[in-house]
């Protein structure tokens, strides 16, 4: 039962996560700049 409620979660994983990466990046990629250059 879990595989079957697994798989389409899986399935969708890669476009969510690859969404969510580029919203983190967009986020936080100007605060790193500040705090590395800090």
């Amino acid at each position: 039962a879990g595989a079957d409620v697994l798989a389409p979660v899986l399935g969708a994983a890669p476009e969510v996560a690859e969404l969510l990466l580029r919203r983190y990046d967009e986020a936080l990629r100007p605060a790193a700049g500040r705090l590395l250059s800090a």
